[in-house]
């Protein structure tokens, strides 16, 4: 193999992991492992980070020079309130995953193999000498310093060469808000968000803090932060951990094409041969949490495999996880521990959306026109008769009121509000607007802040015969439309070009629970009851709320504090 400076002797004999979760409390880090592969290294074996390429290669030394020297933030700060996540340049990266490994194995690889596979096969040999680890741990605690509670971000790179093409200059930029006297800014600047107005930064900035604060009043932090710090019974009596576990059974999913997830078994421990072990409490963790797998009083093997609880009795506790935890070494005599991992995925969407809104495409414009101007949405005056003939079956059963909500929605152009009190007929009116979009041809997308939200509408669709997929977690699904769930129907498919073709022939309703699904983008979009920001309707023309909040389109005005939420310093290596 090509090395820095000459050619290494080595020889890869064996893939020993795939996608191998990597958590290092002692150094701060934790990341993902494309591969972990065995090398022969001048006939001895080694076993040592592959790192995987799909862009141009970036292998020369000028490469790592720009890296260390001040050009890049090559390292993320992620907690439930903030996902801080920065380019990293390639071979770093590999030094950092080397870094990682030699806490989890006896022996430190110092190397590392980094593969290209645009311009054909590409294979580099990574050295990992002293000096680079030190600079690269450096700038990783650069990083953490400055999100600490009440401390300042780096300055801006204002670089004119790279920043006008990064993908959230127009975030970047609004943040900065207006420039101090006698500071300097770069043209690219003003010019990022020369299409927002006053108002509209405001939203954002407004927001963004109304989400910070919401992620950390809702407990992620503590569910986090303290995931290896506290001893696992201190967490178990709190009901966010399962400790004294050991793996009595592990099953792979049939087939040379295995996939996650991985069902495993795991019981109490018996203190003494023959004794009843304790039983697992029966409050806290639930058939369907977000958990992570750890080796219990161990800093080195941390979230070993990360899945969903699938059952938990009194005896034991079924797990569905992302890798076989039989590869990694010792696994029989060790003590393991369950915790709960909460999703920031909800936040991360969030804010991804907010950063949309603020974009400078002509969908992004109608929408701030929408939520921040308060323009009124535009209605067509009439509708064609062939539509009233082919809506016919939807109307039937319903009572004027209703009727005139479908019809008035079906010559919406941008959004209807539909409000009720509970028992008034409105998920009754919302399912019979879908089957009448159906019956025009159109893509439909149900969505609820809630499971049963998109539940009580498809069982009434299914009444009328309406065809829908189901999107979600199969466990978090309503028993009578599981058999119309995605992982149902698409189970026995096995290549892109099946479920491409799946997904393209899906015509009627397209609900999901929390996340919106794009391309194609929907052509209307029902939303249930307390989905209070109708940001979350980006992806859709036209969308009507199922609601009763007064504050559905209000902003948020007003709040200034000098809140700043405490931040969880493990760094993302991406």
């Amino acid at each position: 193999l090509a090395g820095d400076r000459r050619p290494v002797a080595a020889v890869v004999t064996r893939v020993a992991d795939i996608e191998e979760n990597h958590w290092c409390p002692r150094l701060g880090l934790k990341g993902k492992v494309d591969a972990s592969v065995e090398v022969a290294l001048h006939k001895k074996p080694a076993r040592v980070p592959l790192e995987l390429k799909t862009g141009r290669h970036t292998f020369s030394h000028d490469h790592k020079a720009q890296f260390f020297s001040s050009s890049s933030v090559v390292l993320s700060v992620s907690s439930p309130q903030w996902d801080v996540r920065c380019i990293v340049a390639p071979s770093p990266q590999v030094v950092l995953y080397s870094l990682m490994m030699a806490e989890r194995q006896d022996w430190d690889p110092q190397e590392g193999l980094l593969l290209y596979l645009r311009d054909g096969v590409d294979m580099r040999w990574v050295a990992s000498p002293h000096r680079d680890r030190g600079a690269l741990v450096q700038r990783r605690n650069e990083l953490a310093q400055c999100l600490q509670p009440g401390a300042h971000l780096p300055p801006p790179i204002d670089s004119e060469r790279h920043c006008p093409k990064c993908p959230h200059a127009v975030v970047c930029s609004a943040f900065r808000g207006e420039p101090v006297q006698g500071e300097e800014r770069p043209a690219f600047v003003a010019q990022s968000v020369s299409h927002l107005s006053p108002s509209h930064r405001a939203y954002l900035l407004s927001w963004c803090r109304m989400l910070d604060e919401e992620g950390y009043h809702a407990g992620e932090r503590d569910l986090q932060e303290h995931f290896w710090l506290d001893d696992a019974c201190s967490r178990e009596s709190r009901g966010l951990c399962l400790s004294d576990l050991s793996l009595v059974h592990c099953e792979a999913p049939p087939g040379d094409d295995a996939r996650p997830p991985v069902r495993h078994v795991l019981e109490r421990k018996r203190g003494t041969p023959g004794a009843p072990a304790r039983p697992l409490p029966p409050v806290g963790l639930a058939a369907g949490d977000r958990v992570v797998l750890s080796e219990q009083g161990s800093l080195t093997c941390v979230a070993l495999a990360t899945g969903t609880l699938a059952a938990l009795t009194e005896s034991h506790v079924e797990l569905l996880l992302d890798r076989d935890t039989r590869r990694s070494p010792g696994w029989e005599g060790k003590t393991f521990r369950v915790d709960r991992s909460p999703s920031v995925a909800s936040a991360a969407i969030s804010y991804t959306f907010l950063g949309r809104l603020v974009g400078v495409d002509p969908r992004a414009a109608r929408l701030r026109a929408l939520l921040v101007d308060r323009a009124a949405p535009s209605f067509r005056t009439t509708l064609p008769r062939e539509v009233a003939t082919l809506c016919r079956p939807a109307l039937r059963g319903l009572n004027d009121t209703q009727r005139r909500v479908v019809l008035r929605f079906l010559m919406c152009d941008d959004y209807l509000l539909l409000r009720g009190m509970p028992g008034t007929g409105k998920t009754t009116t919302l399912a019979a607007l879908v089957h009448a979009l159906v019956l025009l041809k159109k893509r439909v997308l149900v969505t609820s802040y809630t499971h049963s939200g998109v539940d009580s509408i498809l069982l009434k669709l299914r009444s009328r015969g309406v065809p829908f997929l189901r999107l979600g977690p199969t466990n978090r699904m309503h028993p009578l439309v599981r058999d119309q769930s995605a992982e149902t129907l698409t189970a026995a498919l096995r290549t892109t070009r099946e479920l491409e073709e799946f997904y393209g022939a899906q015509v009627g309703a397209r609900p999901s629970s929390r996340r919106l699904i794009a391309p194609p983008l929907p052509g209307r979009a029902a939303v249930d009851n307390q989905q209070q920001r109708a940001d979350k309707s980006a992806e859709a023309d036209g969308f009507c709320i199922h609601v009763y909040l007064p504050l559905t389109f209000e902003r948020c005005t007003g709040k200034t504090n000098a809140f700043r939420p405490p931040l969880l310093m493990c760094v993302d290596v991406m």
